[in-house]
């Protein structure tokens, strides 16, 4: 059997028939990665919106305590110097330490509070130590939601064919998962 020739017509449109076919899938693949690197970015936003709000009600909290406060200074002034590296951190590796640092003091406040029973009758106190509890658990979802999205992400960059198309465009895997302290 003679080899079959394929006819000049079809050579002619072969070739920009799968450049096009390559690009479709090139612009599809980087549209993927992009789109879920911003759904990543974007959810991390929502956990810093979060832990925003918690430094504003940890001061509101702090503002309840009145007198039973004086006898706490050390502490009062950590919560102080936390919150002020926070509104003071300008990237995501610093907000987290600050963010952690207000873990460890958050958990202070709470027992601090124990020794002083008028403040558990005090209603201002409970209403900010509910939202508290309630941002709390926003920030776990939150922090759930993006580590989510750090995983869909990091799928696309680290399989076929993303892992061959996503350094060549300067996307690289994302490595931190984040996690609440206990």
């Amino acid at each position: 059997m003679k080899d079959m020739e394929i006819p000049p017509i079809i050579k002619i449109f072969l070739l920009p028939a799968i450049i096009v076919v390559v690009f479709l899938g090139l612009y599809n693949v980087l549209n993927n990665i992009a789109a879920n690197q911003e759904n990543m970015v974007s959810s991390w936003g929502q956990v810093e919106n979060k832990l925003q709000l918690r430094f504003d009600l940890v001061s509101r909290l702090v503002n309840t305590l009145g007198d039973s406060a004086l006898q706490e200074k050390d502490l009062l002034e950590d919560i102080t110097n936390s919150t002020s590296e926070w509104n003071n951190a300008h990237t995501t590796k610093s907000k987290l330490e600050a963010a952690n640092k207000m873990d460890a003091l958050l958990s202070r406040l709470l027992t601090m509070v124990e020794k002083y029973p008028d403040l558990k009758a005090n209603p201002d106190f409970l209403r900010v130590q509910g939202e508290l509890s309630e941002a709390e658990n926003a920030i776990s979802v939150d922090r759930e939601g993006y580590n989510g999205a750090v995983k869909r992400y990091n799928a696309l960059v680290r399989n076929l064919p993303g892992n061959i198309i996503a350094p060549l465009f300067g996307y690289k895997p994302e490595t931190e998962y984040r996690k609440s302290q206990e």
